[in-house]
Formats: C-alpha cells, sequence, structure tokens
C-alpha cells in the first residue's frame, strides 16, 4: 500500500523511527530513561534507517529524544557518520 493514498493531502506526513538496539535491549533489561549504547547491530540498524530515508533527504527538521540511544540513531542519519 502506498502511503500517499492513505494520507490526506491536507495533512503533512509524519515518520516516528526507533533507535537501533542497545545493549540493554539486548540484554531484555528495560531502559524507561536510563541509557545504554548501541550495539553493533543497533548501528546497522541506524545505518538502514538513514538508507530508508533517503527519499526524506530534503527535510531539515528532525526531532528526537534526549535520551543517548535516540540521539545516536539520529545524529548518525542527520550528519551520515559511518566509520
Amino acid at each position: 500500500m502506498n502511503v500517499a493514498s492513505v494520507i490526506p493531502s491536507c495533512c503533512p506526513e509524519v515518520l516516528v523511527l526507533r533507535h537501533g538496539q542497545t545493549e540493554w535491549n539486548a540484554a531484555g533489561r528495560l531502559q524507561g530513561h536510563l541509557d545504554s549504547p548501541l550495539t553493533e547491530k543497533g548501528l546497522r540498524q541506524a545505518r538502514r534507517q538513514h538508507e530508508l530515508l533517503q527519499p526524506y533527504a530534503t527535510i531539515n527538521e528532525f526531532r528526537n529524544n534526549h535520551c543517548g540511544r535516540g540521539g545516536s540513531t539520529h545524529h548518525l542519519h542527520h550528519y551520515n557518520l559511518w566509520g
């Protein structure tokens, strides 16, 4: 199903993404507002999000939560930092 066929033209498109996997996610621990770094899998997931977001490359407004895991995922995408 094409997203454009579901969203009326009068409404803005909003994309909601989740951060990549963290060390605590992998261990089955609840994080809440606490933080842990992204795992290698989480970094791969962030990179895949970056690839999927390429059609939206002209968007200049992004919001992310204050936790490091969300900020890391956003930062990697927004600044295209891989390596």
